[in-house]
């Protein structure tokens, strides 16, 4: 049996790689957004229609991303930590709604369970 520690230390990596993806991907897109809100008048002026419409299909890419933001860090969380031993165990019994929990909850939650 896995200790209490080691899977809070565990659940701990896990939550700050996924907090990390969350972090980068929404202000990646957001910042983009943002660009893409101020400079669109001056793309309709003086570029070519094909580029104000790539802009705009990748803007609403960008907000699918936004919507979908937490899906995508939890399964780029997964392939992170696919070749770990007890981060795999520990993310095939944990659902995206428990990355909101505290730790040392999911630990006891999950200490029956996981066996390293």
């Amino acid at each position: 049996m896995a200790n209490t520690a080691s899977l809070e230390n565990a659940i701990f990596r896990i939550k700050k790689s996924y907090n990390k993806f969350l972090l980068g991907f929404g202000t990646g897109a957001g910042v983009i957004l943002c660009i893409y809100f101020f400079t669109f008048s001056e793309i309709i002026n003086r570029f070519p229609p094909i580029v104000w419409r790539m802009q705009a299909l990748s803007a609403i890419g960008l907000v699918l991303v936004l919507v979908y933001i937490k899906r995508i860090a939890f399964w780029l969380t997964t392939l992170r930590y696919s070749g770990s031993k007890l981060e795999k165990q520990l993310l095939n019994q944990l659902l995206l709604n428990d990355m909101d929990q505290p730790e040392k909850l999911l630990a006891e939650r999950l200490e029956t369970t996981i066996r390293q």
